[in-house]
């Protein structure tokens, strides 16, 4: 089961488009949710107390939710395209797919990391399809440039959003990596990207019903208390940031073992040469001796 990036993979969020830019026709169809399980890692599931069509309009199809989230972790250039006039088909992996819409997402990741870059352009394509009363599904692909591995792989995420009242849905999402090479490193980057896709969702969570409740305080106030109760348990184990906390004190461990072996290497090649002139003394004495010793015995 593929698996998704993420050091590279950032909040996927959404751009607006008028009715021009934004189709709502019914000729596109997108899997269900059987799918999502069979095919990608799931890595949040929960009730949300806002409504489906407030997702879509004001969290995927209105670009300021994207661009605030974006700018909120402090990613830079930023640039959120419109959305496309007409469906779109997109092979995900494998099964061609048609979505209503498509738009692209560009910025700069900024973060600080043990390898690689400190800044890595990053590009995410956003594909949806809409049923109003039923069903929003959202793929975001993301891929990034400059980075260890960028061309090993390519990330994708799904969000499934169901319909459950007029003020209520359910969310499920989930990722995946498609190798096209292989490294030895494959299964950390697989477990590090299920990790952080986790904590960016969840923090997608976060800040949508942040915005429900600017829009709707009185609902906003309820919807937030009732996320904090089924929030999906955080991920346990070691975080990207925990690990990359390690490993760099591990480099300063192995830093300091090397500059002791490093010091005592020099200290063993000192003695080693001392020895040795020491050694190349006596014999130049003993030669000495020797040649003075042989003229006595000569007169």
């Amino acid at each position: 089961m593929a698996k998704s990036l993420p050091r590279t993979y950032s909040v996927p969020m959404t751009a607006v488009a008028d009715a021009a830019s934004a189709p709502f026709v019914r000729t596109a169809s997108a899997p269900g949710p059987k799918p999502l399980h069979d095919e990608y890692d799931i890595v949040l599931a929960q009730a949300l107390p806002i409504s489906l069509r407030f997702v879509f309009e004001t969290l995927w199809r209105d670009p300021q939710f994207t661009i605030d989230c974006l700018t909120f972790v402090r990613e830079t250039n930023i640039d959120v395209s419109a959305w496309s006039t007409s469906p779109v088909t997109y092979a995900a992996f494998a099964r061609p797919e048609t979505f209503m819409a498509e738009r692209t997402v560009r910025f700069t990741h900024n973060k600080k990391n043990f390898i690689g870059p400190s800044s890595i352009p990053t590009t995410q394509v956003h594909r949806y399809v809409y049923e109003e009363d039923k069903q929003l599904v959202v793929s975001t692909t993301s891929t990034v440039s400059d980075a260890p591995y960028c061309d090993y792989f390519r990330a994708e995420a799904r969000w499934v959003f169901t319909y459950r009242s007029p003020t209520e849905c359910h969310v499920e999402s989930g990722m995946r990596l498609n190798w096209s090479k292989t490294t030895w490193l494959k299964g950390q980057i697989e477990g590090f990207a299920k990790t952080e896709s986790a904590q960016i969702m969840q923090f997608w969570v976060k800040k949508a019903l942040e915005a429900h409740a600017k829009l709707h305080p009185v609902a906003g106030a309820s919807a937030t208390s009732m996320a904090e109760t089924t929030e999906l348990d955080k991920p346990h184990g070691w975080t990207p940031e925990l690990t990359l906390q390690y490993m760099r004190w591990a480099n300063l461990v192995c830093l300091g073992v090397f500059i002791a072996v490093m010091l005592q290497f020099a200290i063993s090649v000192h003695s080693l040469r001392s020895a040795t002139a020491e050694a190349v003394r006596l014999q130049k004495e003993q030669h000495r001796l020797l040649v003075l010793w042989l003229d006595r015995q000569s007169t």
